[in-house]
């Protein structure tokens, strides 16, 4: 009887030991335990699989982090969705949900603003040299400024 058990044991690993070689370990041990030697057979036949094939899929790998309607609880850390007003895990009041923009949302933002910036700086240089055109005292706060823009007076 210990004999029987102890051969069923060897072609788990045995089995399990070609799966793997082939790419396929679970198949291998699987048919190992279930069907013994004539488990080690058929793994035998089993062609190889691709590094591709071996890999584990998409639809496997559950993140609910990927989620578009989840989000993490700032007090635990664990998952929730995003309509939720209390975490289910450790019941904190959680803040109203604020998406965060992505990458080229913020980066037109700031162009928007640099744009907006430039556009006063010139509207300011303009003004200043037209009050010094006209005869008037700049102070040393816009000729500093009318400097830096390349200008000199």
């Amino acid at each position: 009887m210990e004999a029987i058990v102890l051969i069923w044991i060897v072609c788990a690993i045995l089995a399990g030991a070609i799966g793997a070689m082939k790419n396929r370990t679970p198949l291998g041990v699987i048919l190992g335990t279930l069907l013994g030697f004539i488990g080690v057979l058929i793994i035998c036949f089993v062609p190889k699989a691709d590094k591709e094939q071996a890999k584990p899929t998409d639809a496997f790998i559950l993140n609910p982090l990927d989620s578009p309607d989840t989000r993490k609880c700032p007090f635990c850390a664990e998952t929730v969705r995003i309509e939720a007003k209390i975490c289910k895990h450790c019941r904190s009041d959680l803040p109203e949900y604020k998406a965060e923009p992505n990458e080229s949302e913020t980066l037109k933002e700031l162009q928007e603003e640099r744009l907006a910036r430039e556009k006063a700086e010139h509207k300011k240089e303009k003004q200043l040299l037209e009050k010094y055109s006209m005869g008037h005292q700049l102070n040393s706060d816009e000729i500093n400024f009318l400097r830096e823009k390349g200008i000199t007076i």
